[in-house]
């Protein structure tokens, strides 16, 4: 996505919630992505444990022109949480992006 030739940034706020004080450990956070036309599009994943104060960005390509697939990982060993955790994916680029699907293992 552009606006006025520029690239747009993006963000997608979501969350993992149980019951209350019920522990639950993430290992990995999957992302699938349907690449963009830009050479200098990424994305990132970062968690929050109360959904206020999120990690810093890790920035990853989302792949080539043509890449039609590509998987972002955040892990291993993503965090320790209880009853609620945030997770936010941003975008940046000048891209049409699909994201598939968000997974995780615990």
């Amino acid at each position: 996505n552009n606006e006025y030739g520029e690239p747009v940034e993006w963000l997608i706020d979501t969350f993992i919630k149980t019951e209350p004080f019920q522990k639950f450990r993430i290992n990995n956070i999957y992302t699938d992505v349907t690449a963009g036309t830009a050479p200098n599009s990424r994305i990132s994943m970062t968690v929050s444990q109360e959904g206020r104060i999120y990690g810093p960005d890790r920035w990853y390509t989302t792949g080539d022109f043509a890449d039609y697939k590509t998987t972002v990982r955040l892990g291993p060993n993503v965090g320790r949480y209880e009853g609620y955790m945030g997770l936010r994916i941003r975008g940046y680029g000048d891209i049409s992006l699909n994201i598939d699907g968000v997974y995780f293992d615990y």
